[in-house]
């Protein structure tokens, strides 16, 4: 029995055991990175946690959450050292954390490594945090990275002692600031205290942007206008003030901004509004902190990193956030009864916050650039129009506008050239013009001049403010444009082919309908784009003398593919073009000028290419990526007009003076040919008779036409094509000897073939 007992116990043991072994080997560890600015913050984030893990446990979710923290006073971080372990761990693919809780301020740093959330957080979930900012600082490139966790605001705080000593209300305005400050200095001076009328905070990398941009926001004139421009009045104004209000910090504070203070004197210490430049207008910065999933970790653990940040972004752990440590939530709606007892509801729902547009800056560097400048002119003699510029020139988005002498250049330049391509399709009409471009009628004339009048449009494109429309438009002018320039081009090619087929002839009677077959193809080509059209994005400097501007991004790999199938679909046009100019080069009834369109082809063939290097290569300054598309899109269209249509015209215009000239020029170029003709039959029968001559001719050509076929019969085709002076139904026996004959003589050696090829292009 006791044997029984024994063995009983024994099972059970060993069952707990291997359970909890196995429950163990099944638990998923995951670890939080966490930056806190605050000293104190070690309880406030483990509290967090174990929210979580109670969660976890209760709900037998199996998902242990663990955290290392940042903070000031663990001798492990200053700012710019967090943000430069953070992104070398994700730039080196690290899986040592699992998430990432960061002021959002990083997310232009950050953005590309961490995951797309929108999949992964319940649509309940996001509705929460709809109309609120701080979703937004969330966004990166308009994809949601992150959830934000809570976030501090930035306030007012006074020594309310010192006030209700002199019987003074809080200021409601800068001036009253100021007077007050005075005042009371003043006196406690006389006194023998020494006080900090007001404190900017403008000491911190971090916090400098925000004070700054928050001073200027407090100078606007009404509530609901957009931050002022660094080169208005408004700004000036701030500027000088703030420089007024820095000569009164002399000691112990009276008047401070800082980020919400946790735990402060509440018998001594006050908070407000940060005061404006009238009664009303204020202005307060979020500090928004954003819980991430790195892209490279396991599909296991990234499961259940969505778990814990769906339950750190409930409603439930908010409200234990909000009415426990002083922050903030971004679900708006929590705000409510239960909540407003334990904070000041009605200064939270009045603050006026103001958007620093961060996710498009390199915060970091562009918060001390911002410093500096601000420093220099609040501690030099630096003028206050100087300072502007410079502010002006790393906050602002430029572009060329249209009153500037580039802008102006371009706008001349590109309405010229096509008004001239107008003018110049007038003189089609004339006989002595016309008659230089025969090789395709006026109606395919007016398709390829339509068509590089709309690639010239893209000119247009590069001037005035960028607008996600333009991004839209721009690569439809340049392809389209393009294509409508080439396929008449391409279609008479086809119909011009030396040997009659069904295919030319058809094409030849249903010309204009297969040239809308090519169009329809470029619009569907473009309709995908209104699937995933190019985005407007904010190019950014190293903030060194460069501008910021913007530009237009493939953000999406289908845009990506639809632009390389659209320069696929152009560049194989233009090399099956090149293959018809060869195989017709003898042809005598062909109006085209071989050699000038070859060249006009290839030519654009690279350019096209280098247009597209271009627009791949990340250019700093914005007066070279202006100029540097402008002019290869000038080239490119001026090269391919003046070759193949302009000279032509103004040879037309200048050569032929009336009708007699140019009767007399048909007389002499008819009487040429018959010239040419009669000494080349004259040759031709010199020849015949000398093959004649031999008794093994006959045996000669049928191994030549059997070499050709068994060994080289597309070579050898493509060479009688390009060796034919005439159009043909059938082509003689004679024909192909002839030819065939030359091409196994002349092109038996590979380099010859080589030299060959060459002295008959360049003939």
């Amino acid at each position: 029995m006791i044997k029984k007992n024994f063995r009983y116990y024994i099972q059970i043991i060993l069952r707990f055991i291997l359970f909890n072994i196995y429950i163990y080997a099944c638990a998923i560890n995951l670890n939080i990175l966490i930056l806190s600015y605050e000293i104190n913050s070690t309880q406030f984030y483990n509290d967090i946690i174990n929210y979580f893990n109670t969660y976890s446990n209760n709900n037998k979710l199996n998902i242990s959450l663990n955290f290392d923290l940042y903070t000031p006073n663990n001798n492990t971080i200053n700012n710019n050292l967090y943000y430069q372990e953070v992104y070398s761990l994700l730039k080196q693919k690290s899986s040592k954390y699992d998430l990432f809780l960061y002021n959002s301020i990083y997310i232009s740093l950050f953005g590309n490594y961490f995951e797309d959330l929108d999949r992964h957080i319940p649509n309940y979930l996001k509705k929460l945090y709809y109309n609120n900012p701080a979703i937004n600082s969330c966004l990166y490139k308009k994809i949601l990275i992150g959830m934000p966790l809570y976030y501090d605001y930035s306030i007012l705080y006074y020594n309310d002692k010192y006030l209700k000593k002199y019987g003074k209300k809080v200021p409601q305005t800068w001036n009253d600031l100021k007077k007050i400050g005075s005042e009371i200095l003043s006196k406690e001076e006389k006194l023998g205290n020494n006080l900090i009328g007001y404190i900017p905070d403008i000491s911190n990398i971090e916090t400098t942007i925000n004070s700054i941009l928050e001073f200027i926001y407090t100078h606007r004139r009404n509530e609901n206008d957009p931050l002022p421009s660094f080169t208005s009045k408004n700004t000036i104004t701030a500027l000088k003030r703030l420089k007024l209000l820095k000569s009164i910090s002399t000691g112990n504070t009276l008047f401070a901004r800082t980020w919400q203070l946790d735990e402060y004197n509440n018998e001594i210490i006050s908070s407000s509004y940060l005061p404006g430049e009238q009664e009303g207008i204020s202005a307060s910065s979020m500090r928004i902190f954003s819980i991430s999933v790195p892209k490279f970790i396991n599909n296991k653990k990234k499961d259940a990193s969505y778990k814990v940040i769906n339950y750190l972004s409930s409603l439930e752990v908010q409200k234990k956030i909000v009415t426990g440590n002083n922050k903030l939530s971004g679900i708006s709606s929590i705000y409510d009864n239960e909540v407003c007892q334990k904070i000041d509801c009605s200064l939270i729902k009045n603050l006026q916050y103001i958007d620093l547009g961060i996710s498009f800056l390199d915060y970091i560097k562009f918060s001390e650039k911002m410093k500096n400048i601000v420093y220099e002119y609040l501690n030099t003699d630096i003028s206050i129009e100087e300072t502007l510029s410079k502010l002006d020139d790393i906050t602002n988005v430029h572009y060329i506008k249209s009153s500037s002498v580039l802008g102006i250049f371009i706008i001349v330049v590109t309405a010229s050239t096509i008004f001239l391509m107008g003018i110049f399709y007038i003189f089609l009409f004339k006989k002595q013009c016309y008659v230089k471009l025969n090789a395709l009628d006026k109606k395919n004339w007016l398709i390829f001049i339509i068509g590089l009048i709309i690639m010239l449009c893209y000119c247009f494109t590069l001037i005035e403010e960028l607008k996600d429309f333009t991004c839209f438009i721009r690569p439809i002018l340049v392809f389209f444009g393009f294509s409508l320039s080439i396929i008449p081009i391409f279609v008479q090619l086809i119909i011009n082919f030396p040997q009659n087929n069904k295919y030319s002839n058809y094409i030849n009677k249903h010309k204009f309908v297969f040239i809308l077959l090519f169009i329809d193809i470029e619009i569907i080509i473009f309709l995908l784009y209104l699937i995933s059209p190019l985005s407007k994005e904010y190019y950014i400097t190293n903030y060194t003398d460069e501008l910021i501007f913007r530009q237009c991004e493939l953000n999406t790999l289908f845009s990506i593919i639809i632009n390389i199938i659209n320069l696929f679909y152009i560049e194989l046009l233009i090399i099956c073009s090149i293959f018809l100019i060869f195989i017709e080069w003898n042809l005598e009834n062909n109006n085209f000028n071989s050699k000038k369109l070859l060249f006009t082809l290839c030519f654009d063939l690279v350019f096209i290419n280098v247009f597209i290097v271009i627009h791949l290569i990340n250019i700093h300054n914005i007066y070279i990526y202006i100029i540097s598309r402008f002019v290869t899109i000038y080239i490119l269209i001026l090269i391919h007009y003046l070759i193949l249509y302009g000279n032509n015209i103004i040879i037309g215009i200048f050569t032929f003076q009336n009708e007699n000239k140019l009767t007399t020029t048909y007389i002499k170029s008819e009487d040429e040919k018959k010239s040419v003709n009669s000494i080349s039959t004259f040759r031709s029968s010199y020849m015949n008779n000398a093959l004649s001559s031999k008794s093994n001719q006959e045996g000669e050509e049928s191994m030549i036409i059997n070499t050709i076929h068994y060994k080289s019969n597309i070579f050898g085709r493509i060479m009688g094509y390009h060796f034919s002076k005439k159009k043909n139904s059938s082509r003689n026996t004679q024909e192909i000897v002839t030819g065939a004959s030359s091409i196994n003589t002349e092109f038996s050696v590979f380099p010859k073939k080589i030299w060959f090829l060459m002295i008959h292009l360049l003939d």
